[in-house]
């Protein structure tokens, strides 16, 4: 996927994670151990995904320099 196409994708994913956060928040979930707990299991794959995205883009930059 090219940088733009990410720039969305990113995009995407902080809009909803405003939109769960403002449901929770209203609903009730936020007090729930249950959702707390996938919210944090959620957040360590996208960290992950996202640190792994990073890796393969400066494996790209380091075999265009040579």
């Amino acid at each position: 996927m090219n940088g733009k196409g990410l720039k969305w994708v990113h995009f995407g994913l902080v809009v909803f994670w405003i939109i769960l956060w403002i449901a929770a928040a209203i609903t009730g979930w936020i007090n729930s151990v249950a959702f707390v707990s996938h919210i944090s299991m959620v957040a360590l794959v996208l960290a992950s995904a996202s640190a792994w995205q990073a890796a393969r883009t400066e494996q790209k930059e380091d075999n265009r320099e040579t």
